[in-house]
């Protein structure tokens, strides 16, 4: 999932941050899980292909979101907190207010039940724009003359 335009300032504390998914279908096998991590970039472009998608560095900070329960279709669903995969990358040196992130969501470990119906499916911006994908960020900017917070939501 890439978001544009985040304004996060650098040097800002992130408190919280997670994805709200809308489920694409109807899913109710068990043992699903996956892992999060961001992508260890500055400002990453939009994916060209899989081999693209693939090949892109991931951030050290990650997140399991596993035994995720049954889901149905065009439900929300709300990840794990994922602040610290979103602390490594606005702490990058060349973080900048207004790049943009990109967040990685699989299962590329494996380590999920082999059987139909045994995944969890989102929709996409290029899916559904109305159901993409929404990043929810609390952080606080770095004290200058006063620290202030913020509550964030980039859909």
């Amino acid at each position: 999932m890439r978001f544009t335009n985040i304004t996060i300032p650098k040097g800002s504390t992130i408190t919280a941050a997670y994805i709200t998914i809308t489920a694409r279908a109807d899913r109710s096998a068990t043992v699903v899980n996956s892992k999060i991590h961001g992508e260890d970039a500055d400002s990453p472009s939009a994916f060209s292909d899989y081999s693209d998608y693939s090949g892109r560095p991931r951030t050290s900070a990650e997140v399991n979101w596993d035994d995720i329960p049954a889901w149905t279709q065009n439900n929300e669903y709300d990840s794990p907190d994922i602040s610290a995969i979103i602390q490594e990358i606005i702490d990058r040196e060349g973080w900048a207010s207004g790049n943009a992130l990109v967040i990685f969501w699989d299962d590329h470990d494996d380590r999920s039940t082999h059987s139909d119906q045994t995944n969890r499916a989102g929709q996409s911006y290029d899916g559904s724009s109305g159901q993409a994908p929404e990043l929810h960020i609390e952080y606080t900017e770095p004290a200058a003359g006063g620290a202030r917070s913020h509550a964030y939501i980039l859909g």
